[in-house]
């Protein structure tokens, strides 16, 4: 199996991002999976202007064509057998390196032909082979609460409504500025382990287990979510909890961030 992540993190082999891909990689390659990691902010990807001259041409031409590195991703993720789209949270949504990443796909279906999916929605024609290449989506927040994934879980799961892909595996990793906080090393280790079970998980059977996936995306906190919520609801309770999350946050004690 080849596996082809692509990280949009600015912070590229830096950030808590690559450090969940290497792990993946880790379990994906003890399993014979061959793997590759693109970043994207290496990469020159140039903005869709939506000129639509693509939607006259035969073999849906970009006018960028060989202006920049777009259509050598393409290749690469045509090869591949598997997709990782790999993003951090940035302002409640998805990184816009990899929003850019995707709004090039308009030039690889003609958007004027409207076709049904599986799942009984309408769209219009999509490159199959591209679009459609089943794929893993790993989300990464520095934040704890689960709201701040939200937006961007569900694109990735509509995303692979409409294009008629396989969604191998939503993979969301909360509160990643704990990773380096002291305290949290128990938590930092189960999760990295749990991110190479999910690498060998893709490699052996083609998905990451919805048990794997708890365990990636457990509570980062050291207190249940409920008491959490109980704490918030009084003066006192949000005082202790931002104080703690102040003191957690301060310069040099998070280390490698998420983004």
């Amino acid at each position: 199996m080849k596996i082809l992540a692509i990280n949009s993190s600015l912070r590229k082999q830096a950030g808590i991002s690559q450090l969940l891909i290497d792990h993946l990689f880790e379990g994906a390659t003890r399993a014979g999976a061959q793997c590759e990691v693109i970043q994207l902010a290496q990469q020159t990807i140039r903005r869709c202007g939506v000129c639509d001259q693509c939607q006259g041409a035969a073999d849906y031409g970009c006018v960028h064509g060989q202006k920049d590195d777009f259509e050598e991703i393409v290749a690469k993720i045509r090869d591949a057998d598997l997709i990782v789209f790999s993003t951090p949270i940035y302002v409640l949504q998805m990184s816009s390196l990899l929003k850019t990443f995707f709004e090039r796909y308009y030039a690889y279906g003609k958007v004027g032909v409207r076709s049904m999916t599986r799942s009984g929605l309408i769209f219009h024609d999509v490159d199959a082979e591209l679009a459609g290449k089943p794929f893993v989506s790993l989300i990464v927040a520095d934040n704890v609460e689960p709201e701040i994934t939200a937006s961007t879980e569900l694109f990735f799961k509509n995303f692979a409504r409409f294009v008629d892909a396989e969604h191998r595996g939503a993979v969301v990793r909360n509160g990643a500025f704990l990773f380096s906080a002291p305290g949290f090393e128990a938590v930092r280790a189960a999760v990295l382990t749990a991110m190479a079970d999910a690498g060998e998980e893709l490699a052996r059977n083609g998905r990451i287990s919805s048990r794997t996936l708890r365990q990636i995306g457990r509570n980062p906190l050291p207190m249940p979510r409920f008491v959490l919520r109980l704490l918030k609801k009084t003066a006192r309770g949000r005082q202790t909890l931002l104080a703690k999350a102040n003191a957690t946050t301060q310069p040099g004690a998070a280390g490698r961030a998420s983004a």
